[in-house]
């Protein structure tokens, strides 16, 4: 995909994710912290803005002809014969949570052979990139992001910074 073309997208994309207000929740429905003087505005602002950048990466990721599903699992590409599960973080799911995801995408590989099944997380401290018992593949960072993108992994990165960086110093977190 051109360059231009891709950036224009994104832009376009991340205006549509990313330049939503943020409601300025104060408060916390925690029974614990109830009547407790803690303003929560900051942990609730940081909480959405990860959901959003989650939306993003999915978003941005459907340009490279990923459509998402409606049921189970997220992502899938016909033609490369491609099922995902995509994570923002290693640590997303719970260790029940990622046990299921295997499971789910261990049976859609037992359903259809001819497409390879994936845990993908974009964000993790490992490079990962290894097919576990189940015949899942893990793929993890710049092992994932390099297999999505192709060698426009780093121009995708980056222009996605660059927009991030513009939207904080406009709608800081703090």
């Amino acid at each position: 995909m051109d360059e231009n073309k891709l950036r224009d997208q994104m832009s376009f994309i991340f205006n549509k994710v990313m330049n939503k207000p943020i409601n300025n929740d104060k408060s916390s429905n925690d029974i614990l912290l109830k009547n407790q003087a803690v303003n929560f505005s900051c942990v609730h602002k940081h909480v959405i803005f990860k959901m959003r950048i989650g939306k993003l990466w999915e978003e941005v990721i459907l340009l490279y002809g990923f459509e998402k599903l409606e049921t189970g699992l997220d992502l899938i590409h016909h033609e490369r014969k491609i099922v995902i599960e995509l994570k923002n973080s290693w640590k997303s799911d719970n260790f029940s949570g990622k046990q299921y995801k295997f499971y789910t995408l261990r049976n859609y590989k037992r359903d259809h052979p001819e497409y390879e099944v994936i845990y993908g997380c974009i964000n993790d401290y490992i490079i990962r990139d290894y097919v576990n018992k189940d015949g899942v593949r893990i793929l993890t960072s710049d092992a994932f992001l390099g297999f999505i993108f192709g060698n426009q992994s780093e121009f995708v990165v980056n222009s996605l910074r660059s927009m991030i960086s513009v939207y904080l110093t406009q709608y800081p977190l703090l």
